[in-house]
């Protein structure tokens, strides 16, 4: 938590005069150095230079990556003039292909880049439909749907967590809660699996899809997320919904999975954390938070673009330059009372200040549900098995290769052979077949099963 005593000024000047471009000091988000030590390379960068660093996301794409906590907290809640609109990004301007930008920092309309009353709109029309969301009958739905993917590995004593348990059940839930019909769960699992690997930015099926399911819900309304975001005082238009609904996908589905899977990680890696939860001395939701702090699912995010000159720290920033935020290494600033590395496992239960939902008008909107959806997967997973390992060292698991969310790629563990609970059904169908090699499950029309889940808060 964040000592008043300690407290920085964030030192955010604005300059008139005009600033240099990133030099060739910049250091790369990439290769042999950040992926065996992200935390190591953020300290010599605040050692280096302070609050705020020149980086290389990509060989010849630069940026300003910001590592100081106030730093962080400043620029999200002011959003003048550091824009979050990276159309304005100098690069782009000047034509670097997109191929070579990662998608996530690309401009599209909808909530995540809107600013302003816009954004305002957009946002409260999201945040009133997620309100509306019963939490008991979520996590009800949580626990079926992690219960039935458990059922599929129990008996084998062995499993990937990744692949076969983390980065399926966040898509799953995700899809039944926005409206998918049951029918059509599974294709649209496949597609926010599928769609996110490398190569394979393009979100066109995944917005076809919404759009036919935004015309379903218009004729026929359900207790879902679509049909209360299509009922809003707010009326967003069918463009509008499609645009929410995708970012609700894709900004809930693979963070929610990646959180998920670094908290399996811990519990399986590090005896006092993994032994604090078994015992109950700590509990899932402080340990959820212990996670979010040491190793945020987006670990730098959120990009700005100043529309004037600034100077942070020892940074002369130019308007027009990217500035990304760094959620992990803002968690770690020294200025936070006693530092990450000093207050250890206990000392971090019950704080909550770290950002790693970001800050100002762009935090997550849906962090409630993510931390529910990653939190039961955690219960019903160590309800069910016992005796839980890696299967071999710890220094052996690989991250994906992202500057921006480097999310573990396996998680290979031992267990004591369980039963199936469930029986052989899954919980429906054809939702559990295996999108991953069978992405073309349902149709995005006429396929719509009957049976809809209940998500709203009973008056």
């Amino acid at each position: 938590m964040p000592s008043s005593a300690n407290h920085r000024n964030a030192g955010l000047d604005l300059v008139s005069a005009p600033t240099g471009a990133i030099t060739g000091d910049a250091v790369p988000l990439y290769g042999e150095v950040f992926s065996e030590d992200q935390h190591g390379l953020y300290e010599r960068l605040r050692r280096e230079w302070g609050p705020v660093a020149p980086v290389l996301l990509e060989p010849g794409l630069p940026a300003w990556l910001v590592l100081g906590y106030y730093e962080v907290l400043r620029i999200c809640r002011t959003p003048r003039p550091f824009s979050r609109d990276t159309r304005r990004w100098r690069e782009l301007q000047e034509g670097v292909r997109h191929g070579s930008v990662p998608a996530e920092l690309v401009h599209r309309p909808g909530l995540a880049f809107a600013e302003g009353e816009e954004h305002e709109r957009l946002r409260r029309a999201v945040s009133d439909a997620l309100e509306r969301l019963d939490p008991a009958a979520v996590a009800r739905h949580v626990r079926e749907i992690a219960g039935a993917l458990i059922d599929r590995f129990a008996p084998d004593g062995h499993a990937d967590l990744v692949r076969r348990y983390a980065h399926r059940l966040p898509p799953y839930v995700l899809t039944k809660i926005v409206g998918v019909p049951d029918g059509e769960v599974a294709a649209f699992a496949a597609i926010l699996t599928r769609e996110v690997r490398p190569g394979r930015p393009d979100d066109g099926e995944l917005e076809r899809r919404l759009l036919d399911l935004v015309e379903l819900r218009r004729g026929e309304p359900g207790e879902d997320l679509t049909s209360w975001l299509i009922e809003h005082p707010s009326a967003p238009s069918d463009k509008e919904l499609v645009h929410l609904l995708r970012v609700t996908l894709r900004r809930g589905d693979r963070p929610t999975a990646d959180l998920l899977a670094s908290a399996l990680r811990w519990l399986v890696s590090d005896r006092e954390f993994g032994s604090a939860v078994a015992a109950h001395r700590l509990g899932v939701e402080d340990a959820i938070d212990q996670v979010l702090w040491v190793d945020p699912p987006v670990q730098n995010g959120a990009p700005h673009v100043p529309t004037q000159d600034a100077r942070i720290g020892r940074a002369d920033i130019g308007a027009g330059d990217l500035m990304v935020m760094s959620f992990a290494a803002a968690n770690a600033d020294p200025v936070l009372s006693g530092g990450l590395a000093e207050l250890g496992h206990a000392g971090l239960s019950g704080r909550r200040a770290h950002l790693a939902w970001g800050a100002g008008p762009h935090r997550c909107p849906a962090q409630r549900l993510a931390r529910m959806i990653a939190g039961v997967g955690v219960e019903v997973l160590l309800d069910r098995l016992t005796g839980l390992r890696l299967e071999g060292p710890a220094a052996r698991l690989d991250r994906r290769p992202s500057p921006l969310a480097a999310g573990l790629v396996s998680l290979p563990v031992l267990f004591e052979p369980a039963p199936v609970r469930n029986g052989t059904e899954p919980v429906f169908e054809p939702a559990f077949s295996d999108p991953f090699t069978d992405p073309e499950q349902g149709s995005s029309r006429g396929r719509h099963a009957a049976r809809r889940g209940r998500w709203f808060r009973r008056s």
